[in-house]
């Protein structure tokens, strides 16, 4: 399967872009449950 540039990279970006609201989610599910729940998260 060949995809140009520009499919490739607007992939690439939403990708990232949900990656960023998972990890957001997270590191807000952390902050709000304190050190000792975020040492289980992991």
């Amino acid at each position: 399967m060949i995809m140009d540039f520009t499919e490739i990279f607007c992939y690439v970006d939403d990708f990232f872009q949900e990656l960023d609201k998972h990890t957001n989610s997270i590191t807000n599910h952390n902050n709000k449950s304190g050190p000792k729940k975020s040492t289980e998260q992991k």
